[in-house]
């Protein structure tokens, strides 16, 4: 149970409405969805102290149910997604003539910039763990602050390419964090990103039961369209959203699970079926085009 005391009401992150809804409560969280935008929060917030706390390195290594049961041991098991996404990278970064200079927000103990920076990337990251930062400085090497992006103090247009993978549902302030990034690409820089998705089919089938709705670790769920209002707000251009999607098996197993939940015969089971992970790829808007 989340001690008393460490919560601070909040307007919605998107829009600054306070008007929401109800839409699920899970143990000590509510969570919410802005009238207007449609973006789901949890209300209110865990403080930022209450997280530097929670981010040690027992986030990493299993002692958590809601954290990672070996991350340092799981790399082989996130190869092949992040082969996936390194390629895609290259292709953009080939495309769009842009350099090799990257910034991955929440890099964690950097084992993805390390793959990245083995086929010549100019890495940089920022992560909020203080464990898992020094982890990726004194172990692999690589150039990680310590914080947020404003802890950053970058210049304007550094970077050709910004990610943030699984990352953005975790953040006090996403709206604000994602401004600094446009701030910092260069025009025509790339910025991608995936989180879950919520208000899709696995919502109507089966809602509230998404693995994403897991706070305290994950506070903010976007649908597709209000993502794409964040970005569209903060100036990013050629917004791109994809998501997985749910196959027929899929579906039969989320109804019969939602059933068997009303019916009682298992109450574990809400937040134990994946939702939707949905990618994102934008653009920073070009000086000629502007």
């Amino acid at each position: 149970m989340v001690r008393a005391g460490i919560f601070k009401e909040i307007a919605c992150d998107n829009c600054s409405n306070y008007r929401t809804r109800q839409v699920i409560s899970i143990s000590d969280f509510n969570i919410v969805e802005c009238v207007n935008c449609g973006l789901r929060f949890v209300d209110p917030l865990p403080t930022e102290e209450f997280f530097k706390e929670y981010y040690s390195e027992k986030y990493y290594d299993g002692s958590y149910d809601n954290g990672y049961e070996d991350y340092l041991g799981d790399e082989a098991e996130f190869s092949n997604e992040w082969n996936k996404r390194i390629a895609e990278l290259e292709r953009l970064q080939e495309s769009e003539n842009l350099e090799k200079k990257v910034l991955e927000i929440g890099c964690g103990p950097g084992l993805f910039l390390k793959r990245l920076a083995a086929i010549g990337w100019n890495c940089t990251g920022v992560e909020f763990s203080e464990w898992a930062a020094n982890y990726a400085k004194t172990q692999l090497g690589l150039e990680v602050i310590s914080g947020n992006v404003f802890d950053l103090n970058a210049e304007d247009n550094t970077f050709d390419v910004v990610v943030m993978w699984d990352t953005i549902e975790h953040l006090r302030n996403p709206r604000n964090t994602l401004a600094e990034m446009h701030r910092i690409l260069k025009p025509d820089g790339i910025l991608q990103l995936t989180t879950g998705q919520v208000a899709d089919l696995h919502e109507k089938l089966a809602t509230g039961y998404s693995m994403w709705y897991v706070p305290p670790t994950h506070l903010y769920f976007y649908s597709g369209k209000s993502m794409k209002y964040l970005l569209d707000s903060i100036g990013f251009t050629d917004v791109e959203i994809c998501s997985d999607k749910l196959s027929l098996k899929s579906c039969i197993y989320l109804v019969l699970t939602k059933i068997m939940h009303y019916l009682n015969f298992n109450n574990k089971m809400q937040r134990a079926v994946r939702g939707s992970l949905m990618k994102v790829t934008a653009k920073k808007q070009s000086r000629t085009k502007a």
